[in-house]
């Protein structure tokens, strides 16, 4: 597996630069304010803004897998009652030459997977959905596609990106900020990120099949993972509104039919 080009990484200076400018802004208005009441130059606690700001953001970053796993209402897996999934999660990352990576659950219904990740540290995340009803072929291609993200670098494009513009600017009080979150977050993103993941996730099983069935199950969910939490969309398998991928479910399931 080809390690991620440290290029497309500067796609990531326009998320990480809109989080600063957003803290910068309270932060410059109160040591205006300070300069102000108090003796101090006002070139001094402009600096001294800068600064806090700048702090500030490079502790977000360093937090943005734990704050996504926080979003995503995660518990660690049983290593004793999930053992099958752990045994296929470290056979898939030894093959593609990456860190086994932490495994998380969430209690949705859904069938989904998602990876997180910062640096070294990485996670799959898997849904109830997923656990319950895919059999142990469409489990190993859904964890497959789960470890290219990992490998190839988009898991950690899109924990960076949807931690840093995604989670604070399209909900909340900030969320008139979406637009302008949403549009940087995806020239962080590969336009064709699904469709190559999975055929990069079906040179990993050799089985294709397999991954055609559990897209065609994630379709037939009614309800998907991340109703109401826009920016945690851009981290599953199969993404979620608002993120629109290039290439759309049924078109992805098309192109498996051709292997």
């Amino acid at each position: 597996m080809a390690p991620p080009d440290p290029e497309s990484r500067q796609t990531l200076v326009p998320v990480v630069a809109l989080y600063g400018v957003v803290v910068a802004v309270p932060t410059l208005v109160v040591a205006i304010f300070v300069a102000v009441i108090s003796p101090a130059p006002l070139w001094l606690m402009v600096i001294l803004a800068i600064v806090v700001a700048a702090l500030l953001t490079a502790h977000r970053y360093r937090r943005v897998d734990a704050v996504l796993l926080d979003q995503l209402d995660v518990v660690d897996a049983d290593e004793v009652e999930h053992l099958r999934v752990f045994n296929l999660l470290e056979s898939l990352s030894l093959r593609s030459g990456v860190a086994v990576p932490a495994l998380y659950l969430t209690d949705d219904r859904s069938v989904n997977g998602s990876a997180v990740q910062l640096g070294s540290d990485s996670a799959a995340v898997l849904t109830a959905g997923a656990l319950d009803r895919l059999d142990r072929l469409e489990l190993e291609a859904l964890l497959a596609e789960i470890i290219i993200r990992i490998a190839d670098g988009d898991a950690h494009a899109a924990t960076v990106a949807a931690g840093m513009a995604g989670l604070p600017f399209t909900q909340g009080m900030f969320s008139f900020l979406s637009p302008v979150a949403h549009r940087a977050i995806r020239r962080a993103l590969a336009e064709d990120r699904e469709i190559a993941g999975d055929f990069a996730a079906v040179g990993l099983t050799r089985y294709p099949p397999a991954l055609r069935n559990t897209l065609a199950s994630a379709a037939d969910d009614v309800t998907g993972v991340g109703s109401g939490q826009p920016a945690t969309a851009y981290l599953w398998i199969v993404p979620r509104a608002p993120y629109e991928p290039e290439f759309d479910l049924a078109v992805r399931v098309d192109a498996l039919n051709e292997f």
